[in-house]
C-alpha cells in the first residue's frame, strides 16, 4: 500500500504560484507591473495658476493731494498750503502671464490700464499657491496716471503725466480650471509735480503731490 506525501503548507503554496506563473507565461499573458511614467502626474499647488490671464476689476479709491509752495507768479507773494481730499470708483482691465517656480511658488508680470484717468501700470506679482484653489501674492511696480488740474471759471481744465509706484497686496480664487476671481489692496504713491492755476486773472502756482489707495474686487480668465 503506497503512502501519500504531505507537503507542508508553506512549500504548497509556493508550489501554486511556480505552476501560475508558469501557466502565464506558457498563454503569453505575462504582466509586467506598471511603471512610474504610466502613473497619473499630480499638478503641483503652483501650476494651476500658471499661464496667460485677462481680467478686470472695479473698487473704491480715496487720494489725497498735498499742496505746497503757493504763490503768485512772477510775485514774491506766498499763499498757504493746503490738503486736497477726493475718491474716485477706479475700473481696470488687466493682462499678465503667471509662471510655477516650484511646487507652491509663482513669479508673475502684469500690464493694467485704468480708462478713467488714463493709468497704467507695469507691476510683478511673486505669488504662493496654498492650494491649487487659492493663491496669494504681493505688487511691486509702477504707474503713470494723468491728473487734472482746474483752471477757475470759463478756463478749460489742464492736464498732468505724472509717475509713481505701487505696492499691493492680493488673493486669487480659481473657482473652476480657467475661471477665478480676486480681491486686492493697493498703494499708489506719485512724485511731485508743479503746476499753474487761475483764480480770476490772478496766476497761481505751486507743487503738489498725490497719495492714494485702493480697494478692488474682481474676476478674471486663465488661458
Amino acid at each position: 500500500m503506497s503512502k501519500s506525501v504531505r507537503l507542508p503548507l508553506p512549500i504548497l503554496a509556493l508550489n501554486g504560484l511556480l505552476c501560475g506563473l508558469i501557466s502565464s507565461v506558457s498563454n503569453g499573458q505575462t504582466q509586467v507591473p506598471a511603471q512610474a511614467s504610466d502613473r497619473p502626474e499630480i499638478q503641483s499647488a503652483a501650476a494651476s495658476f500658471e499661464g496667460f490671464t485677462l481680467q478686470a476689476s472695479v473698487g473704491y479709491q480715496p487720494h489725497v493731494a498735498n499742496v505746497t509752495n503757493v504763490g503768485v507768479r512772477n510775485t514774491n507773494r506766498q499763499l498757504s498750503g493746503r490738503t486736497i481730499y477726493n475718491q474716485s470708483v477706479p475700473f481696470i482691465v488687466s493682462a499678465g502671464y503667471t509662471w510655477s517656480i516650484g511646487e507652491s511658488a509663482t513669479i508673475g508680470t502684469q500690464i493694467e490700464f485704468n480708462p478713467i484717468n488714463q493709468q497704467v501700470g507695469i507691476t510683478i506679482l511673486p505669488g504662493y499657491a496654498f492650494t491649487t484653489e487659492l493663491q496669494g501674492y504681493l505688487k511691486l511696480g509702477g504707474v503713470v496716471s494723468r491728473v487734472s488740474i482746474d483752471q477757475g471759471p470759463n478756463r478749460d481744465d489742464t492736464s498732468a503725466s505724472i509717475n509713481g509706484t505701487m505696492v499691493g497686496l492680493g488673493i486669487k480664487q480659481m473657482w473652476t480650471q480657467n475661471l477665478y476671481g480676486f480681491a486686492e489692496m493697493n498703494y499708489l504713491r506719485f512724485g511731485s509735480f508743479g503746476f499753474t492755476s487761475w483764480r480770476g486773472n490772478v496766476p497761481i502756482h505751486g507743487t503738489s503731490n498725490i497719495s492714494a489707495y485702493n480697494a478692488m474686487v474682481g474676476v478674471g480668465y486663465r488661458f
